[in-house]
């Protein structure tokens, strides 16, 4: 395995351990649960369905500019939100506290 894979991975690593921390110590810890259990069961769906349809023969190629758009979408949504202090985060993280 090269170095920077090795890198990136024990970075990406740290930095979860130190957000899961963060988490817990300012939200309830349930909460916590749920999100981590409905992540794992979508990501789990996902990868069983997609190994389903690919054995089939289904092509999933159309769906890249609706992935390009959404992207898109959702990063002017954040940076709009972060630079007008918008309501929507305002709520997003009273809920959390």
């Amino acid at each position: 395995m090269p170095f920077e894979y090795f890198f990136c991975s024990k970075g990406g690593v740290h930095l979860s351990i130190h957000l899961i921390h963060y988490a817990i110590q300012n939200v309830l810890g349930e909460i916590i649960w749920e999100s981590a259990l409905l992540t794992t069961a979508v990501v789990i769906a996902l990868t069983i369905y997609t190994f389903w349809a690919s054995r089939r023969g289904y092509d999933f190629s159309f769906l890249g500019p609706f992935l390009f758009a959404g992207l898109i979408i959702l990063i002017l949504f954040i940076l709009i939100q972060v630079q007008i202090n918008g309501m929507y985060l305002d709520l997003l993280f009273n809920r959390l506290k």
